[in-house]
């Protein structure tokens, strides 16, 4: 049953017959009550779910360009990046071997074989892991322990000494003059012929373990390189979105927030969709400040292909092209989100208005019980009153009266009394004085109806 079904049967049901006055006190404002309650709860809602479409058709007006202002943002910010690494090339070098070796030494916690006597012996998983970490890399690790043969790692699989006559770096380095000097806790041993490697040595945690870190000058801008997209591949924003990297010639250096250290052949691969996004990508690099891109592309393998914008721009110096994009559907999170707040307010909402109708409830209930009680009370004085009122002369005491049309109607039976009273008294004079008359009169005193019938 509905509440109006409800009502109406309350009505009907008040309406078939003679009221109470108790029930109409306590209905009445009930229905009232519920009636307003109702009406501003529906006005309420309905306020709400506009504000919450205009608000739905604002954000998908606002939101490409918000985006796009974003996009643009987030690869300015990059290139600043680019160029503070290019422009600081010695610290950045040292704090991407640091980075390096701290991760070598790491996997070397748990990777040492410590029963082979001749030489450094690695566990295979440390030595797959290692090859991934330095493969295609201007770096090249050796580990060192003394008495004992190193183990190098090189920007190819895993050699130790004695395969193909590689020779200890240090022992290679002590072939020439060099120059030691503390830095940072790393131990430089500078070449002072520039066509000479440069080996940083540091102590892994490992008791007795040195690991060296070895690369060419020349190669110093393969480390940048290798510094940022090491950095930039880490890099997310909202809805799991990344920065993407691929070279002029078709290389694919960062994709879906990955760093290939084995670039992705882009034009020879088998993604059809992918060799003419390039294309594009790179018609757009070539543009001085860029340009939007869209297309379509696999935001993951739950939702597949979906329209996407990036925004592409080109860095000349690296033969890079370096881009950002959102999905056209990252919208949904946001209106999802605005759904979740519009439930959560209509629901708090609806909770303040049942704890507001229940409160009021209870007042009209105890302030109709109260004038109910009071208004039954004055009833029964009345009631009382008219009951002895053939019998009695007893007047209603206005002081017990506590509403003021009550007073008046206790007023108006009080004067009745009165005036009764008084009407009493002078029939009875007249009646005295009849009597008087009556008796006086010698002659005999009969009375006739209309008709002449004697009455007496």
């Amino acid at each position: 049953m509905t509440i109006l079904s409800y009502i109406s049967s309350v009505i009907r049901k008040m309406s078939s017959g003679i009221p109470s006055l108790a029930k109409i006190f306590f209905i009445y404002p009930m229905l009232v009550a519920t009636i307003t309650s109702l009406s501003l709860a529906l006005y309420f809602s309905i306020s709400e779910f506009n504000r919450y479409k205009a608000g739905n058709e604002l954000l998908k007006i606002e939101f490409p360009m918000n985006q796009r202002r974003e996009l643009q943002n987030r690869i300015v910010q990059a290139k600043d990046y680019i160029h503070f690494v290019r422009t600081h090339p010695a610290a950045n070098i040292d704090k991407y071997l640091k980075k390096r070796l701290t991760e070598a030494g790491f996997l070397l916690k748990y990777g040492i074989d410590s029963t082979n006597k001749n030489y450094v012996k690695l566990k295979p998983s440390v030595k797959d892991s290692l090859n991934k970490l330095f493969i295609n890399s201007a770096l090249r690790l050796a580990i060192i322990a003394p008495g004992k043969f190193p183990v190098y790692i090189y920007n190819s699989p895993v050699r130790e000494k004695g395969q193909t006559g590689l020779k200890d770096p240090i022992m290679e380095a002590s072939d020439h003059g060099n120059l030691f000097h503390a830095y940072q806790g790393l131990t430089i041993i500078q070449r002072i012929r520039p066509d000479k490697p440069i080996v940083f040595s540091t102590e892994s945690e490992v008791a007795g373990i040195t690991l060296l870190a070895q690369f060419y000058p020349r190669d110093s801008v393969k480390l940048l390189q290798e510094e940022v997209l090491d950095s930039l591949s880490k890099v997310r924003f909202d809805n799991g979105e990344y920065i993407f990297i691929n070279t002029f010639d078709g290389k694919g250096l960062i994709t879906k927030g990955i760093w290939h250290r084995l670039p992705l052949d882009i034009l020879e691969g088998p993604d059809s969709n992918w060799k003419a996004i390039f294309k594009k990508q790179l018609e757009f690099s070539q543009k001085p400040s860029g340009d939007f891109l869209s297309y379509n592309w696999s935001k993951d393998e739950k939702t597949g292909y979906s329209q996407k914008v990036s925004y592409i721009s080109g860095l000349e110096d690296w033969k890079w092209i370096i881009g950002s994009g959102v999905h056209a559907i990252d919208i949904e999170p946001l209106l999802a989100k605005r759904k979740d707040n519009l439930k959560s307010v209509m629901k708090a909402e609806f909770i303040k208005f049942i704890f507001f109708l229940v409160l009021l409830y209870a007042v009209i209930y105890f302030v109709t019980r109260i004038i109910s009680n009071l208004t039954s009370s004055n009833i029964r004085l009345f009631v009382n009153f008219f009951r002895n009122a053939a019998n009695s002369m007893q007047s209603i005491d206005e002081s017990k009266v506590n509403f003021r049309e009550f007073q008046t109607l206790a007023r108006a039976a009080n004067q009745m009394i009165s005036e009764r009273d008084r009407i009493k008294s002078v029939l009875a004079v007249e009646q005295s004085r009849l009597n008087y008359i009556i008796d006086a009169i010698p002659d005999l005193v009969f009375f006739k109806d209309t008709e002449s019938r004697f009455l007496g």
